[in-house]
């Protein structure tokens, strides 16, 4: 009987042990926070800009948010006046509070298998919120694109995968909502605190790229 319960104390001992392992193992694993440029890149599939940019401009947005619908103007106006020195990628973090965010971002990613993720996106905004699937398919074909395709695509294991990914990554960085920017600059990596709908933004974007031309402040004589 002793023999017994020595025999279920190890093996109980080793069960432990093994978990205790395994946590710590995930806890060592999780990103370094709004620090670790790389999860917040990602791979960058919705990316657009040069190849080697000064400087990075991402975007944690949704579809039905208006606030991004008031930024996409801002940030499209950023791209076109730095073309050779600021990217611009788009991640999504669809909001729970937003019923037709997950089937639009899904819906995007639908049109990117077919190489039409931006004019999707545009469309999307255009006609922010009606993203019912009647509509969706609608803007499909607009589009050009194969509709058979891209309805089976919109409900497809791979695209849900794919807007999953931004998302648990928007959780893990704890954003507050959306729109929800990031500059990544090299290796270093800043999530921005905007607090007036464009202005600060693009100062911010300018103070890096620009410092030389950035006016010092003068002293009172």
């Amino acid at each position: 009987m002793d023999s017994d319960k020595l025999i279920f104390s190890i093996i109980g001992g080793i069960t432990v042990l093994i978990l205790v392992l395994i946590l710590g193992s995930s806890f060592l694993k999780q990103p370094n926070s709004t620090n670790d440029f790389s999860y917040v890149l990602g791979d960058a599939s919705n990316r657009i800009g040069p190849e080697n940019p000064k400087l990075t401009l991402v975007e944690f947005s949704d579809f039905q948010c208006p606030s991004c619908k008031v930024y996409k103007p801002i940030v499209k106006s950023l791209i076109e006046k730095y073309p050779n020195d600021l990217a611009f990628v788009y991640r999504h973090f669809p909001l729970p509070v937003h019923n037709f965010a997950i089937a639009a971002a899904r819906a995007s990613e639908a049109a990117a298998l077919q190489g039409k993720f931006w004019e999707y996106h545009d469309i999307l905004f255009e006609n922010q919120p009606n993203f019912a699937e009647a509509d969706l398919l609608k803007y499909a074909n607009d589009l050009g694109l194969d509709v058979e395709k891209f309805s089976t695509d919109l409900k497809s294991q791979e695209v849900a995968e794919t807007v999953n990914i931004d998302y648990k990554v928007a959780t893990d960085l704890n954003l507050p909502g959306t729109p929800s920017f990031f500059l990544v600059n090299g290796d270093k990596v800043e999530q921005l605190k905007l607090e007036s709908q464009g202005d600060d933004l693009e100062s911010k974007i300018e103070e890096i790229l620009w410092p030389s031309q950035v006016e010092p402040a003068t002293s009172a004589q």
